[in-house]
């Protein structure tokens, strides 16, 4: 992995980004960040997480399948009834929101 000033990278960015070397980028002699191409860009690199497939289809967990379309369905029922997208569900779930239905009624 080439080492380079977060400056030199900046000025060359374009350059860093064709290429099909990772960049480990710093920063007062600090790495800040890294730069690693992906396999479908320029690199040669095998996809990250060891998820090559060498031309082959992945084998599908018939269980996980069921559970995922199980999912699905639930969560498009849901949104039938309520009349919520998805985004707005999602945000409604989020746990750094107030649940808005916990809140005190005003007064």
């Amino acid at each position: 992995m080439k080492r380079v000033p977060a400056d030199e990278f900046a000025d060359h960015a374009a350059e860093y980004l064709e290429g099909g070397e990772p960049v480990s980028i710093e920063k007062d002699g600090r790495v800040i960040g890294h730069y690693v191409p992906l396999p479908e860009g320029h690199s040669a690199a095998p996809p990250p997480n060891g998820h090559a497939t060498n031309g082959r289809r992945r084998k599908v967990d018939p269980e996980k399948h069921a559970a995922m379309e199980q999912l699905r369905r639930t969560l498009e029922a849901v949104y039938a009834e309520t009349g919520l997208t998805e985004d707005e569900f999602a945000d409604l779930m989020d746990p750094k929101k107030p649940f808005p239905y916990d809140l005190d009624p005003p007064t």
